[in-house]
């Protein structure tokens, strides 16, 4: 994977070549899930505990339940529409991930252990380090 150019998704992208009734679905399915940990971070903690149980047990279940129907919405109705593919000649990342680096894979929500920040587009300041003192491409 070595100074590859890695190929990005974008889910706001996707999301807009989506068929209006499939956004909905999917938003509202969202909704219900986010609601569900609201109400469950409501009650967490110290504080009363009888409606807390039921309510905690109850969200967990929603949570649980809201979750496998958006991966069923996202694998069943709307993979191939939004761009979706598990097939290796087809992987990009999501976006969201922010730059990642082409030899080592750190990214703006993963720093290399010792710290790095970037020596360009797709390379982080630990591997640029890297090949500047070896001609194999450094440790990375």
């Amino acid at each position: 994977m070595a100074d590859q150019k890695l190929k990005r998704w974008s889910g706001a992208e996707a999301w807009a070549q989506l068929p209006a009734e499939q956004r909905e679905e999917i938003g509202a399915t969202a909704l219900e899930i986010v609601m569900a940990w609201a109400v469950e971070e409501a009650f967490a903690g110290p504080g009363p505990h009888l409606p807390s149980d039921l309510l905690e047990r109850a969200c967990f279940r929603a949570v649980e339940s809201g979750s496998g129907a958006l991966l069923d919405l996202l694998r069943d109705q709307v993979s191939e529409a939004a761009g979706i593919r598990a097939e290796p000649e087809a992987v990009a990342l999501p976006s969201l991930l922010g730059r990642i680096c082409s030899r080592c894979g750190c990214s703006d929500l993963d720093a290399c252990a010792d710290g790095c920040g970037w020596a360009g587009e797709d390379l982080c300041t630990s591997c640029a380090g890297a090949a500047d003192a070896s001609t194999e491409g450094g440790p990375c």
